[in-house]
């Protein structure tokens, strides 16, 4: 438009000149005296005439308006900012994978769960500084293997010492076979068993400032409690300090023969290396003799299938699924200690501060969901096993995470296929065998849910749900001890309904369990647990794996959980020993 504006007034400019120009006055022809002084130009003061533009057909009127604005133009001409959309202001979900983007049609909604839906802990404090004094080599990682080797109840962080004091905070660990034992800890020998102790790294030398403690308790009352070692190479200024209860204590450095200590009943022995290091150790301690020791209460005849500890325990091993309670769990409130052997607790690396449950289903694998260990490392990670109170229990048992195994189909904004594999860095099997019964293999579905054999889908059986988790979600208070409830298995059809004003889509790899009237459910802090039904005998089978639900026990809103039968070649494939 303006272009044409300009061309139209340099057209009228030279319309003009030569107007001029024929209007001057010709001498001999007018009759008028022919001017002494060229005229000056006119300067133009009017407006161009609409008429002597040149517009395009549409582009104006020719009765003198203003040039008619394309509709495009209207609107720049209302909008007084042209600032761009900052990016945060769009709202389009977080991208997902390609295999994310892939959904089945089996389902009408695929909204996005909402975090809050999720039940884990709700709160991750930062994870910890290793406690204690620096200066230790951490233990090896690959060290020679040898049958019943004994993990230590709480893992360290590198370059930590284990003092007296800080032995003192520890649990005991019974040992019933000869075993292998960690750098540290307090054991409780059973008559006639043989626990060996090395030195970090052996059989290679240990580095410079070592401190390890180790106390041994015989299980029968005034039994013979003897330490020997047999490689005995300690570096200059290294020593091994032995305290036999009832006795002073015995200092044996680096010119030190025949290493022998006696005792009855108890005794702690430490060893310290200076700076340098350098030196190798390898001791024994044996129990025997003394009176015949009380039966606990847990330790009640084991009615187990006999254990045999030169063959892997698997998946649906003969011990799966059984339980040493006293009586079949009824109700739902805290659970009797140790009634679910199966059921583990997942923690933070360092701090050991509980977010999420799982299950053991073979000595060496936890079965648990996808959103609990997503962007989690192994190192970040343990596992406590053969644990009751949810804090400052003696029993529980801490393992290190070896991998991490989640589904390849995990997706974050549905939460279809929500299941995890984790490795353990060493195997349950001697805690398996021992007759406590206080770690034990849950048992999986062998068979596929086939909507025309109901069975196979578990509808409308109660199933048993136990963790840790929130008691109310509202008030953000965790349970003391493992809490249990039961819950009815329903039709994912009713559950689909449920959800529909929500646009939550519920695949046929879920299963959902609630009340019509709501009351009883998983909640914050149970994510990754199990939810099993009871068979014959007795038997527990694990049919789903905590994974979300709206609010905790809100009426018409069910818990959901991922369909453990949908997953079984997935498991035996990732768990294989």
């Amino acid at each position: 438009m303006a272009s044409l504006l300009t061309v139209s007034v340099l057209l009228v400019l030279a319309a003009q000149a030569g107007c001029q120009s024929l209007e001057a006055p010709i001498p001999g022809v007018s009759g008028q005296e022919a001017p002494s002084e060229p005229q000056e130009k006119a300067s133009i003061t009017k407006r161009v005439q609409a008429s002597w533009l040149r517009p395009g057909p549409g582009e104006s009127g020719v009765d003198g308006s203003e040039p008619a604005l394309t509709p495009q133009e209207e609107e720049e001409e209302e909008v007084p900012f042209t600032e761009r959309v900052p990016a945060t202001w769009l709202r389009p979900l977080p991208p997902v994978s390609e295999e994310e983007e892939e959904e089945e049609e089996e389902v009408a909604f695929t909204e996005r769960v909402p975090a809050s839906w999720l039940r884990p802990t709700p709160f991750f404090p930062e994870e910890e500084e290793p406690f204690g004094l620096q200066g230790r080599e951490p233990p090896p990682q690959e060290s020679p293997a040898l049958a019943g080797r004994i993990p230590p109840l709480e893992q360290l962080g590198p370059n930590e010492w284990v003092t007296p004091f800080r032995l003192s905070k520890m649990s005991v660990q019974p040992i019933q076979l000869d075993s292998w034992l960690p750098d540290y800890g307090r054991f409780r020998l059973r008559n006639g068993v043989t626990a060996e102790f090395t030195s970090p790294n052996f059989p290679k030398d240990y580095p410079g400032y070592i401190w390890n403690t180790w106390e041994f308790i015989t299980e029968t009352a005034g039994a013979d409690l003897r330490v020997t070692c047999d490689v005995f190479e300690l570096g200059k200024g290294d020593f091994l300090l032995a305290r036999p209860q009832g006795e002073g204590r015995r200092t044996f450095r680096a010119d030190a023969r025949d290493v022998e200590v006696t005792a009855s009943g108890q005794m702690q022995v430490e060893f310290r290396s200076n700076r340098l290091g350098g030196g190798r150790l390898r001791c024994k301690a044996h129990a025997s003799g003394g009176e015949k020791p009380a039966v606990e209460a847990s330790a009640v005849v084991d009615t187990d299938p006999f254990i045999d500890l030169s063959k892997p325990i698997d998946l649906n091993a003969p011990i799966c699924g059984r339980t040493k309670a006293a009586k079949r769990i009824v109700g739902g409130s805290e659970a009797p200690p140790h009634a679910f052997p199966w059921l583990v607790a997942l923690q933070t690396g360092r701090s050991k501060v509980q977010f999420c449950g799982g299950s053991i289903i073979n000595e060496r694998y936890i079965l648990t969901a996808a959103h609990c260990v997503d962007g989690r490392t192994p190192t970040r990670l343990a596992i406590a096993v053969a644990k009751h109170k949810r804090v400052n229990d003696e029993s529980e048992r801490i393992f290190r995470v070896e991998s991490i195994i989640k589904h390849e189909k995990y997706n974050r904004a549905t939460q279809d296929n929500d299941v995890a594999i984790v490795k353990l860095r060493s195997s349950l099997r001697s805690l398996m065998a021992l007759e406590n019964g206080w770690v034990r293999p849950i048992c999986l579905p062998e068979v596929r849910c086939q909507s025309r054999v109901p069975s196979t889908c578990y509808t409308k059986r109660l199933a048993v749900l136990a963790g840790w988790g929130l008691l109310k979600s509202e008030s953000l208070v965790g349970a003391s001890a493992v809490q249990f409830v039961r819950v009815p298995i329903m039709e994912n059809a009713d559950c689909q309904s449920d959800y529909a004003a929500d646009r939550i889509g519920i695949t046929r790899r879920m299963v959902c369990a609630a009340y019509p009237e709501g009351g009883k459910d998983s909640c914050q802090g149970d994510s990754g647990g199990p939810m099993a039904v009871v068979g014959d005998n007795d038997i527990y089978t694990q049919v789903g794996v905590v994974s979300f639900g709206k609010g905790c026990a809100l009426p018409g809103y069910p818990g959901v959980y991922a369909r453990v039968s949908e997953f079984g070649d997935w498991i035996r494939r990732n768990s294989k020993l």
